[in-house]
């Protein structure tokens, strides 16, 4: 391995274990700036540094500890929707709902009633003499 590619390595480490002084900052910054190969070189270092070196240990998780604390939290959630205010609601909701939706049904139906047809009729009748019609609602004028 070449001399200058160890020092990149090197600058590398440094730099990802937070170790880097500022200059050796600045010096891996021109470097990554330099081309495309040393920044996917510099990415390629920085993905088998972040898997070697994970942000946490998986062995202090407490699984236990945190399943019962979504199922307590599970089971408020569940109190609430089976207290009695809620049921309460619900079912003056349901009952309320089937009267709601027949009287939109009827009033959706009675504005889109089709018009009937209006029909135009003209009587003329000679002078002096009356004339009595029965219109088609069974009026009579």
């Amino acid at each position: 391995m070449p001399a200058a590619e160890q020092l990149i390595e090197e600058l590398i480490a440094s730099y990802l274990s937070g170790n880097a002084s500022s200059e050796e900052k600045e010096k891996l910054e021109a470097w990554i700036r330099v081309n495309e190969a040393n920044y996917r070189y510099y990415q390629q270092l920085k993905n088998v540094w972040e898997a070697s070196n994970p942000a946490f240990n998986p062995g202090q998780i407490d699984t236990k500890k945190a399943s019962r604390r979504v199922m307590e939290r599970i089971k408020k959630q569940a109190a609430w929707y089976e207290s009695a205010f809620v049921r309460y609601w619900q079912r003056i909701a349901a009952v309320l709902l089937l009267p709601f939706i027949g009287w939109s049904v009827y009033l959706y139906r009675e504005t889109n009633r089709p018009a009937l047809p209006a029909a135009i009729q003209e009587i003329t009748v000679p002078y002096g003499t009356h004339a009595r019609i029965t219109l088609p609602d069974s009026s009579k004028v």
